[in-house]
């Protein structure tokens, strides 16, 4: 009798089982969160840096009408001037040094953002521009011109004579800039002061 009712229960249970509908399943799908992509801008199209560029190598600034004369030192040659470059001179032999003049409307820039162009044309760290300048010798042409020699050649004690180097002058005449650098090794700039100071004394201007 027991055995009659449980194999009845079974049965049951199975029949119920069987007529049980399909098992709803409910996926939930994750999407990674993602970055947006970055543009990449073109270098060409970035600002452009700062540069020590040589401004008596540009070809496309007008050079101001400028009345100036000069004595060439002894020894040294006298080459016609190009783009903004009123005259280069060259001192010759194995370890020459080369000097330009160049004439420049206004302030052209200030005294110190030059200084700050030609120690970076030579690699030399000026850490106090305004005190580097006050030091620096001023002169007095024969004529009267007066402007300022900067000679980076003192910041150079202790390195090779082979190091490029300069010495500068700069004056102001009227409505213009004039500067007049010479460029070498320093060796070659350290001997040619004297001739590179006689050009200057002979410059002469109406």
């Amino acid at each position: 009798m027991k055995i009659h009712h449980f194999l009845t229960f079974f049965l049951a249970i199975c029949l119920i089982s069987c007529h049980r509908g399909p098992e709803r399943r409910v996926y939930t799908e994750t999407v990674p969160a993602t970055r947006a992509p970055q543009m990449q801008i073109p270098e060409q199209a970035q600002a452009p840096r700062p540069s020590s560029m040589d401004f008596s190598q540009i070809k496309d600034i007008p050079r101001p009408d400028t009345t100036l004369s000069w004595k060439v030192p002894d020894g040294w040659s006298e080459e016609k001037g190009s783009g903004i470059r009123m005259v280069t001179f060259r001192s010759g032999g194995p370890d020459s040094v080369e000097v330009s003049i160049v004439s420049l409307g206004g302030p052209a820039g200030g005294l110190e953002p030059n200084v700050v162009r030609w120690a970076g044309q030579i690699g030399v760290a000026v850490d106090d521009v305004e005190a580097f300048i006050a030091s620096q010798e001023q002169i007095t042409t024969d004529n009267g011109l007066s402007g300022r020699i900067i000679d980076f050649t003192g910041l150079q004690q202790g390195g090779p004579d082979s190091a490029p180097s300069i010495i500068g002058a700069v004056f102001s005449l009227d409505q213009n800039s004039l500067f007049v650098k010479m460029t070498g090794s320093k060796a070659a700039v350290t001997a040619k002061k004297g001739k590179f100071r006689q050009l200057l004394q002979s410059l002469k201007a109406p």
